[in-house]
């Protein structure tokens, strides 16, 4: 749902001149349940704040991805994954690859099909990674 606000930001940025706290309709995104405007995350609350600032230059930007790379399933947004999936609109391919869930074995690194994907790609290629709060890395 936050990838699908993320690809309609700058145009809520040009529908509306206030803050989305403020907006008396619930904002319908494709794919998504309606979302009452103070439900979007803190930092799209302040729209004189420059991280919103910056979200909504990354918006109009999404579309020369060559892919995005959603930890994510059907079954938790099923609404926002087919619409995301779907493409189209200036909507750069979307991978749904989750979840992925670090276990505490001592599985080897290069079990994990996406880190050969990323192995394989070009040097000098841009990946850009997003962690939830339940995110972990290893000391690899």
């Amino acid at each position: 749902m936050v990838l699908s606000l993320t690809f309609d930001l700058h145009k809520l940025d040009e529908k509306f001149s206030y803050e989305y706290r403020d907006l008396l309709e619930s904002v319908k995104l494709p794919g998504c349940v309606p979302i009452h405007g103070s439900d979007f995350p803190n930092h799209f609350q302040d729209r004189r704040n420059e991280a919103y600032k910056i979200f909504v230059f990354s918006s109009k930007r999404l579309h020369v991805a060559d892919g995005i790379i959603v930890d994510s399933f059907m079954d938790l947004e099923p609404g926002a994954f087919e619409d995301l999936k779907k493409g189209g609109k200036g909507k750069p391919p979307i991978y749904f690859i989750g979840p992925l869930i670090r276990s505490v074995s001592d599985c080897g690194v290069d079990e994990f099909e996406c880190l050969r994907w990323l192995d394989k790609q070009p040097n000098e290629s841009v990946l850009y990674v997003s962690f939830n709060s339940g995110g972990t890395l290893s000391n690899q």
